[in-house]
């Protein structure tokens, strides 16, 4: 709850949205290797994968807004994602930020939310972004490194993944694994 507070703080509105997608929506949030976990039932047959990440929903909802008039928003969701890794079934809790941005802005401000987030669940400023071309659905983007580990990425939304949500304005996001900054949560602090 403390980080959902800490967003809200800054304006960011807390969704709660459906854990199936379609699958063109989920092959663009998957990294090589991985594919879309998907079940097996008549109901389900236009959104047949669950989400291997948050953003696609949240796309969804930036999407639905802008059609009813909103031109600025910034959203957060947290819940699971799911994906296969050959065979493997993985499941993870995501933190997924959303927010408008203007194309000259850089990535600083939404950087600073996830210094905020991360500062919130360990206490320790060990938080790094390390750029990298390894996102297939950011351009440009970053690792969120906590002690040396990928807990998740930051960046600007690739052109092209904002176009198949028909979205006009620059979307900067940002995905955090919450497993490692939760194992050492609470924080240890001291007061002085």
């Amino acid at each position: 709850h403390a980080v959902l507070d800490a967003l809200a703080g800054m304006d960011f509105i807390e969704c709660v949205t459906h854990s199936l997608i379609s699958i063109k929506a989920a092959e663009q949030f998957l990294f090589e290797g991985q594919t879309p976990l998907t079940i097996d039932d008549d109901r389900a047959s236009a959104e047949p994968a669950l989400r291997p990440s948050l953003l696609p929903s949240l796309l969804t909802v930036r999407k639905h807004n802008e059609d009813n008039g909103v031109k600025e928003l910034r959203l957060a969701e947290l819940g699971s994602v799911f994906y296969l890794e050959g065979e493997t079934h993985a499941e993870r809790t995501e933190l997924a930020l959303l927010m408008d941005a203007k194309e000259s802005d850089s990535i600083g401000e939404i950087r600073g939310v996830v210094n905020r987030v991360c500062s919130i669940l360990t206490a320790d400023n060990d938080v790094s972004i390390d750029s990298t071309n390894s996102t297939p659905w950011l351009e440009p983007g970053g690792d969120v490194l906590f002690n040396g580990t990928v807990v998740g990425h930051v960046g600007r939304l690739a052109t092209s993944v904002q176009k198949s949500w028909n979205l006009p304005n620059t979307m900067h996001v940002a995905q955090l694994y919450l497993g490692d900054l939760l194992a050492s949560f609470p924080p240890d602090t001291q007061s002085n």
